[in-house]
């Protein structure tokens, strides 16, 4: 246990903070990460092999040794020496034991957000190697330079001022920014970084104002090749020829300088100088999405692009900001070249040109063209840094049996689930590939990763095997107009909605695989849809299930029945069955068409309780309404008088009946004689003549 513990501290070192996890500015790489001259072997449980000269990696609980490291031998390679020890009967498995590097990081707040130019030119993998040295001097002459600059002050070397003579410069907004593209502090917790943090910047001010005198800038390169510049970066320029600056650069060229120079800004196909002048890297614009950019100069001159669309970098008293224009490409062609001046100080400006040409990522047309030169500034290609980047991989499920994605082009694919090769395959012409794999547990890791023809071995693409399974459809119990909730089952903890129509109506999860998600009551016939939805955001297909009419109709209202009378009638809800019963005995029933019922009976005795009910569709029965027969003589009248208590209805209208009856509302009344639209009623102890428009 003891040896698993110690290589588990050397990893966390590895991940730890800014401060542990770089190095020193030179050349940090011994060899390719990839390159290795051991290999880790695993020895089955009961392995009785003792292999000579290995070192123990961990062992079981027993002290038997588990992971072994082994030496390959001088004369053989490690895949054919893999090849050997994977034939012994004691070994489980071999794989390389790959070298692990200290990897750069950094603490600048706007390196990842806004210096977009680091992702495109891998400037992060060139610092693994070098960041610059202070032997490399790159000359900024410019509008001067905030010497001041907390991302500068360290890096500023022989500062001077042709206009006035002096070494006092002034802070140029642009040569500021120019300066901090190259140069700026890395690790300092302050802003971005430059391409190359540890190289030295010669200020040298030509411009008075907005222009500079040719003669201040010729003067400018030949002091900048007397105090030891090994670059010159030119974000300047103009469209007149002159033999004297001409002079100037072939002279500064032919003692060692690399030149570097923008090519304008102003879309034309024109001479710009001294971009257009021999032995100068005429530099053009790109954009985040490696497209020229819109402002930048093209034609035959144009020797390499660098990004110079919206460049975040330095600005007087501290500042900070983005800046557009061939301006800001130049100096990061002027970066990278310190940065190969600090990794191979013998090459000669000759050989720095022809490595940045030769390393451009190739843009449009295909070789060296008017619109991008030789392509666009790679940082990491420009030191010669092997490396393969971890393969692009699409989603696996539980349900996949193939990994896809993309990456180098003719390159090996190989699938991992821990120590376990699931399969190889091969990237086609254009760097697509597809592995065969057999289905992998939900949360099952598996390791991605290339080899190309030239041996280069990836980072390895880790992958978590994803829920691609959707839950089975819920299984929901019925649901009435009753119902205040909607119970059922469901994939155990997934989350359960319920629709009425485009309206959500209640969720819930399904904990231990029932749900009830408590709703209002829904109306009958509704129809209310169920999903499940997984942890994983894998939806269910939706089960419908329609609302069930539980509500009993209303009790039908019946009018009197005398024992004269064929049919019973009244009023029920529309379309409901109305039955009619003495006792046990049904008389008859009807549907209430249009909400009205007439059901034809046999003549029933006077006494007889009728039993009227109403049955709606769903077979919900309402509450019975139970009248007496009454005698037709006499037949009981319920009324309730639309007039006012206490009001004489019609005192001396009539001539054949002089007493006339004043009946308070809602009292009973009971029939009692008639005379034509006269009847005598009686209710209480009081009789009386109503007029029967009086009478309901």
């Amino acid at each position: 246990m003891k040896k698993i513990l110690s290589v588990m501290s050397v990893l966390m070192l590895f991940s730890a903070s800014g401060d542990l996890a770089y190095a020193d500015d030179e050349n940090l790489l011994a060899k390719d990460q990839n390159e290795t001259d051991q290999v880790i072997i695993k020895l089955k449980d009961d392995a009785s092999i003792s292999l000579e000269n290995s070192v123990t990696v961990a062992s079981d609980s027993q002290g038997n040794d588990q992971l072994v490291a082994l030496e390959v031998p001088e004369n053989q390679s490690v895949d054919a020496f893999i090849d050997d020890l994977e034939k012994h009967e004691d070994i489980q498995s071999v794989e390389p034991d790959y070298q692990v590097k200290l990897s750069y990081t950094l603490n600048d707040p706007s390196f990842s957000n806004l210096q977009y130019h680091h992702q495109k030119m891998e400037t992060k993998l060139a610092w693994d190697k070098t960041r610059g040295s202070a032997d490399v001097i790159v000359a900024v002459i410019d509008d001067g330079i905030d010497i001041s600059h907390p991302e500068l002050k360290t890096q500023i070397f022989n500062p001077f001022d042709t206009v006035k003579e002096s070494s006092n410069v002034a802070a140029g907004a642009h040569g500021t920014h120019v300066a901090g593209i190259i140069g700026a502090s890395i690790n300092n917790g302050l802003g971005g970084a430059g391409i190359a943090p540890a190289a030295k910047i010669m200020p040298i001010n030509v411009f008075n104002g907005s222009f500079a005198y040719t003669s201040e800038i010729i003067e400018g390169i030949y002091r900048a090749v007397e105090q030891g510049a090994d670059i010159i970066n030119l974000s300047l320029g103009g469209y007149a020829y002159s033999s004297a600056f001409n002079e100037a650069i072939q002279d500064a060229h032919e003692k060692g300088v690399v030149i570097i120079a923008a090519a304008g800004n102003e879309r034309i196909e024109k001479p710009y100088y001294p971009a257009s002048f021999a032995n100068v890297i005429s530099v053009a614009s790109s954009t985040p999405l490696d497209k020229v950019s819109d402002f930048s100069n093209f034609g035959k001159n144009i020797d390499i692009t660098a990004p110079g669309t919206s460049i975040y970098s330095t600005l007087p008293k501290g500042a900070y900001g983005l800046m557009s224009g061939t301006s800001m490409a130049t100096p990061m062609v002027s970066g990278v070249a310190a940065l190969i001046k600090a990794s191979e100080p013998a090459l000669n400006n000759i050989e720095i040109e022809n490595r940045l040409y030769n390393s451009a990522d190739d843009l449009g047309v295909a070789g060296k063209d008017p619109v991008y030169g030789h392509g666009r500034i790679n940082a990491r290609k420009a030191l010669m840094i092997n490396y393969l980047p971890a393969p692009y991989v699409s989603g696996v499920f539980d349900y996949s049996v193939a990994v896809k994605g993309t990456t180098e082009a003719g390159s090996t694919v190989t699938v991992k689930n821990g120590s376990a090769v699931l399969n190889t395959g091969m990237a086609d012409s254009v760097g697509r590939f597809k592995v065969a794999i057999p289905k992998q547990e939900i949360g099952a890791q598996l390791s991605v990763f290339s080899k190309n023809g030239a041996g280069l071995v990836s980072k390895a693409k880790l992958v978590t095997v994803k829920d691609g399974i959707a839950p089975s459809v819920p299984a929901v119990n019925p649901v009435s107009s009753n119902s205040i909730s909607i119970t059922g089952k469901a994939e155990v903890n997934a989350k359960v909605y319920a629709y009425a129509g485009d309206k959500k109506i209640g969720e819930t999860v399904a904990a231990k695989g029932v749900f009830a998600i408590s709703i209002a009551k829904q109306k009958p016939g509704v129809t209310i849809t169920v999903i499940a939805v997984d942890a994983a955001g894998n939806k269910s297909a939706s089960k419908n299930v329609k609302v069930a009419d539980k509500t009993a109709p209303g009790i039908p209202t019946v009018n009197p029945v005398k024992n004269n009378a064929v049919t019973i009638t009244g009023k029920a809800e529309s379309n409901a069955k109305v039955y009619a019963y003495a006792g046990k005995v049904k008389l008859g029933e009807a549907t209430a068409k249009s909400g009205a019922f007439s059901i034809k009976i046999a003549r029933q005795k006077t006494g007889t309780a009728v039993a009227v009910y109403a049955v709606d569709a769903a077979k919900n029965k309402s509450a019975a309404k139970t009248v007496k027969v009454v005698d037709a003589a006499k037949a009981a009248i319920n009324s309730n008088y639309s007039t006012t208590a206490n009001v004489n209805m019609r005192s001396g209208a009539s001539t054949t009946h002089s007493v006339i009856t004043v009946i308070p509302k809602g009292k009973s009344v009971e029939y009692v004689a008639n005379s034509g639209s006269w009847y005598q009623v009686k209710y209480g102890t009081k009789t009386g003549w109503v007029y029967s428009s009086y009478l309901n």
